[in-house]
């Protein structure tokens, strides 16, 4: 699949899918709901990891896909760590509108991820994906000399 669809509407998608499971899971009711929301983000957060580092081997030399790899990798293990600290604050929004707290934090970050994903895709036009040493996308910001 992912030699047929260009990374102009491989990634979006990807990331409007999961946006949108995301915020799904904050509407859910029980465990089951919880449970099968959970499965469709399995799903759609399969494809970005591989795309991602399939589509950074189309722009850049041998030489040069190491570092931009390892820093992708790194930014997504350093948002990890801090996902906690986020999860902890957002989790204090308990009873506001009605909501759990751990229903705010799907609600919120599915959000912030489909606005991320609107802002880059729509209003830059994704014109930025080309063979020359650069790639300047939200996913993987990397501009070396």
């Amino acid at each position: 699949m992912l030699k047929k669809v260009r990374p102009s509407i491989w990634l979006p998608a990807i990331m409007v899918a999961w946006g949108v499971v995301m915020t799904l899971m904050g509407i859910v009711q029980n465990f089951k709901g919880l449970l099968t929301a959970r499965i469709f983000l399995g799903i759609t957060e399969a494809g970005l990891f591989p795309g991602v580092a399939y589509y950074l081997t189309n722009w850049y030399k041998r030489e040069e896909i190491q570092l931009r790899t390892a820093l992708f990798f790194s930014a997504a293990s350093i948002a990890g760590a801090f996902s906690g600290l986020l999860a902890f604050g957002i989790g204090k929004m308990n009873g506001v509108g009605g909501l759990h707290g751990w229903q705010w934090i799907f609600i919120l970050e599915g959000r912030l991820a489909l606005e991320v994903i609107v802002y880059e895709w729509l209003l830059t036009g994704y014109r930025h994906f080309d063979r020359h040493r650069r790639v300047s996308c939200l996913l993987c910001a990397v501009r070396l000399p």
